[in-house]
């Protein structure tokens, strides 16, 4: 950053940290409670979508490192059909026995076999779970927003330096435009694909599946909108009025780190300014 860039934005009232911005809080105008307000934190969330083993993952940790709070959509799914559930027994329901393991829990890589081959089964599935993973994702994003404490500290002056990223709810979730879990999100990061053998070595390396395996997931998805280029996702998001940002993972994890550090820092402005307004005006 240039000492203009950087001049420009310490007049602006932002100071610069290791990992992000952090936003100077203003003392004479910040709001004060009202008596019984109920008090409703913002927060800012950033959606990663893109194709399995695109990288979404990897950017989710860095982020994280930053001071965001996870929200993985795989892992509310994941949790959600547990044995005893009701979308447990919707899934043994629909499909059968044979996706149960010994445990009696689900059968995940059985599942996966059934869904990734027949895009009825595949549609049926989403259709038994997608509205479970909703609703948990809204409640884990508007439980960041109950925190009283987080209010003080954003809105009340009792955080003097904004620590932006503790303010910033990171949604992973590879399906969030087909399942419409964009709307929750402030921006959304398309995280750009290397390529379809690249993508399958990602899977077979890191997640255990053989090569079948990898290469039928990406094939399936290759007929869903996660299949579109990241240019074509980037415009679809876009026209829904949320802001869009393409992150391309096509060389080492060093290089992605660096895009990633480098969306941070315009994402963490975007961010902070968010806040800062809604605490003043009351809005999330």
């Amino acid at each position: 950053m240039g000492w203009a860039a950087l001049a420009a934005l310490l007049l602006a009232g932002v100071a610069l940290e290791a990992g992000g911005v952090v936003f100077e809080q203003e003392y004479s105008r910040r709001p004060r409670p009202l008596p019984g307000q109920q008090l409703e934190a913002p927060i800012y969330v950033i959606g990663l979508v893109g194709q399995s083993g695109s990288g979404k993952s990897t950017a989710a940790k860095m982020l994280t490192q930053k001071g965001c709070e996870l929200v993985n959509a795989d892992e509310i799914g994941h949790d959600s059909y547990k044995k005893g559930s009701e979308c447990y027994d919707k899934i043994v329901s629909r499909f059968g026995q044979d996706v149960v393991a010994p445990s009696g829990e689900i059968d995940r890589r059985a599942l996966g076999s059934l869904v990734f081959n027949d895009d009825r089964n595949r549609k049926a599935l989403e259709s038994l779970v997608w509205p479970e993973i909703e609703r948990r994702i809204e409640k884990r994003i508007q439980a960041r927003r109950d925190e009283r404490s987080r209010w003080y500290r954003l809105c009340g002056g009792e955080e003097k330096s904004m620590q932006v990223g503790r303010h910033v709810v990171v949604l992973e979730a590879a399906v969030a435009l087909e399942a419409g879990w964009t709307k929750f999100c402030d921006e959304v990061w398309v995280i750009e694909s290397p390529g379809h053998e690249v993508l399958k070595g990602r899977l077979v390396d890191k997640r255990g599946l053989a090569s079948a395996e990898a290469g039928r997931r990406l094939d399936a998805q290759k007929n869903s909108r996660l299949g579109q280029s990241a240019k074509k996702i980037q415009e679809q998001i876009t026209k829904a009025g949320i802001y869009t940002a393409i992150v391309r993972n096509a060389g080492t994890l060093k290089e992605y780190a660096k895009e990633v550090n480098l969306r941070w820092d315009t994402t963490s402005r975007r961010a902070g300014s968010y806040l800062q307004r809604r605490c003043f005006d009351g809005q999330r």
